[in-house]
């Protein structure tokens, strides 16, 4: 069966045709913390998005952590663009010390 709602930024939803019953990813986003912490991330303040985030993470309740968690790994480094920003680096380096070198 094909889901009834779609995938939100906060994670999927598993509303079907045959349960209404929504799941962590729903109650998570009724809670004015984390409806706080997209509004942020709406608006462009990342820095108090990522706060909130990670204040987020730290809560014992486990739908809000799941969301500062969620939300703290939409902010994290690509690996491949730190990959490529390295070697560029290596790269800069290895011909400035040719180009002084002869």
């Amino acid at each position: 069966m094909r889901p009834a709602l779609g995938q939100s930024s906060l994670g999927a939803v598993s509303e079907t045709d045959d349960s209404k019953t929504p799941d962590a990813a729903v109650s998570a986003a009724a809670d004015p913390e984390v409806l706080t912490m997209q509004r942020c991330l709406d608006a462009g303040d990342h820095a108090e998005a990522r706060a909130i985030a990670a204040r987020l993470a730290r809560s014992d309740d486990a739908t809000k952590s799941q969301a500062g968690r969620t939300m703290l790994a939409r902010f994290a480094p690509d690996p491949g663009a730190t990959a490529a920003f390295i070697v560029t680096g290596g790269l800069i380096v290895m011909l400035a010390a040719h180009w002084l070198g002869h």
